[in-house]
């Protein structure tokens, strides 16, 4: 019999009591949200199968390039670093053997690709420090771009010049 939870939005504080409730009824370890979805489900065995057949015999420096560019975007839907980790770190880190680089390169793809997003992510301290300088997001995006163009590009010069020298 599948469980379900009704929650009337209109009447949402955004306490979040609801989640909780619905971790502790499942037994669901603190900070751990949809890793428990993944792996039971077995969703990330699938979606890792998938993955493992398209980057068979891609090059280390196109893969991690591509790499950096995914966790860019996935850092504007997951603006949680930790959370972001949790959810693809599963499913990238092992792709690092099918194409034949460490996996420690995955990481550090991650964190370029994470972080240069975050300079303009719409969500944390962002948000909450333009708002008390009463300053507009336009303004804010025309003095950081040059910093996160920064950091993409000098992220993918030095992830493919490790993706060759360390190649397995």
């Amino acid at each position: 019999m599948a469980k379900g939870l009704l929650i009337n939005l209109d009447r949402c504080t955004g306490c979040n009591t609801c989640a909780m409730a619905c971790k502790m009824q499942n037994n669901v370890p603190e900070g751990m949200l949809w890793n428990r979805v993944l792996t039971e489900g077995m969703i990330s065995d699938t979606m890792l199968n998938a993955a493992s057949n398209l980057v068979a015999g891609m090059s280390g420096p196109l893969f991690v390039i591509c790499l950096l560019l995914i966790f860019f975007v996935l850092g504007f839907v997951v603006p949680s670093s930790s959370g972001l980790a949790v959810l693809a770190m599963p499913i990238f880190a092992p792709l690092a053997d099918t194409v034949g680089i460490p996996r420690w390169i995955i990481v550090a793809a991650y964190q370029f690709g994470q972080y240069a997003m975050l300079y303009i992510a719409p969500t944390g301290l962002v948000m909450a420090t333009l708002q008390m300088l009463d300053m507009k997001m336009s303004h804010w995006f025309k003095f950081v771009w040059p910093m996160m163009v920064f950091t993409l590009v000098f992220g993918a010069i030095l992830l493919s010049i490790c993706s060759v020298v360390f190649a397995v």
